[in-house]
């Protein structure tokens, strides 16, 4: 896994560079996540481990499932040529680390964080929203933020932003408790 982090970082960067200068950043984000998800499909998996294939061949298939009608000419040549670039060096694997790696640039360029909120219950907009503020007042950068719900929480929420996790859950707190009891 860090090999594959380590070999998609200049193909990352590059790409990163390129949407950069053309001002496509969004286009491009949109394009490699669809290439990412390709390798998720056994069928895609195949092709490009198939020995003897041409490897132009392989980067036109992932082209023509990742490219939009509304991708401008000169983004689909270039989306074109990072593919031959990586099908030709036999780092079509790497997609997926390309892609992630594409998004926490865009995310730092953007001034944007991504921030997983996980409650008990479904909360409010209103206080979706509050929270939304909230983080971005205390971090200084626009919140993009991802709701879901689990359940075995029992009450309470867990927040996410990159590496730091605030666990405010019930169920956290039993177990904390659970231990100090034990011990």
């Amino acid at each position: 896994m860090e090999e594959l982090r380590t070999i998609a970082r200049p193909y990352a960067a590059a790409a990163f560079d390129i949407a950069n200068n053309t001002e496509t950043l969004s286009e491009w984000s949109v394009f490699l996540k669809k290439s990412s998800e390709l390798l998720d499909q056994e069928d895609i998996k195949t092709i490009i481990k198939t020995p003897g294939l041409n490897k132009s061949t392989i980067s036109e298939v992932f082209f023509e499932l990742c490219t939009a009608e509304t991708d401008s000419d000169e983004s689909k040549q270039l989306f074109s040529n990072f593919l031959n670039v990586l099908s030709e060096n036999k780092r079509l694997n790497t997609l997926k680390m390309v892609s992630n790696q594409f998004e926490q640039k865009k995310q730092q360029a953007e001034q944007t964080s991504e921030v997983f909120l996980t409650s008990a219950a479904k909360l409010p907009e209103d206080d979706v929203e509050q929270i939304k503020q909230a983080l971005s007042k205390k971090l200084g950068k626009n919140i993009k933020l991802n709701s879901s719900v689990d359940e075995t929480l029992i009450g309470g929420a867990v927040v996410k932003i990159g590496d730091h996790m605030i666990d405010g859950s019930v169920r956290s707190q039993l177990k904390k408790m659970t231990r100090f009891l034990t011990n």
